[in-house]
């Protein structure tokens, strides 16, 4: 128990892999182990995908937002800000004001929800650029909850 009291960072957390541990009963090898791996899921981080884009106006980015989430193919979207852009288009330099958009998605929805925005973005060549990232277990889980296809029943 002193182990994984080292890895205890929050004393709820810490309770209930405690309890575990006592639940377990810790009577054998085998058992220490499958209770550690339990308790250890608890403090783990989950891979997440984040993916970044940028619209033309606030009722794009409010509408392209609100459809993934609709759609679960996003747990959360942040608008970061307005942003000024300065690119190349067609031969010519361009600068424009942009809204910036962060969803983020599980690693099972991170496709999809891609394919999804190009599909959706009202430019001719949006920018999508996506990552892979590490969240905390509680807010990964729940990043994987939400973005969980729902059952046709």
């Amino acid at each position: 128990m002193d182990l994984v009291r080292l890895n205890c960072r929050q004393s709820a957390a810490c309770t209930r892999v405690i309890g575990r541990l006592a639940e377990c009963g810790l009577l054998t090898s085998s058992a220490r182990i499958a209770c550690i791996s339990t308790a250890s899921e608890l403090f783990l981080n989950t891979p997440v995908v984040l993916v970044l884009t940028t619209l033309p106006d606030s009722e794009a980015a409010s509408t392209l937002a609100q459809q993934a989430i609709d759609a679960r193919l996003a747990a959360c979207v942040t608008e970061l800000s307005t942003v000024k852009s300065r690119y190349r288009w067609k031969g010519k330099v361009e600068v424009a004001e942009e809204l910036q958009l962060l969803f983020k998605t599980s690693l099972a929805r991170g496709d999809e929800l891609t394919r999804f925005i190009e599909a959706n973005h009202p430019y001719e060549t949006p920018e999508i650029v996506s990552w892979q990232a590490d969240a905390s277990a509680a807010y990964g889980q729940w990043i994987t909850a939400e973005t969980q296809r729902p059952l046709n029943v």
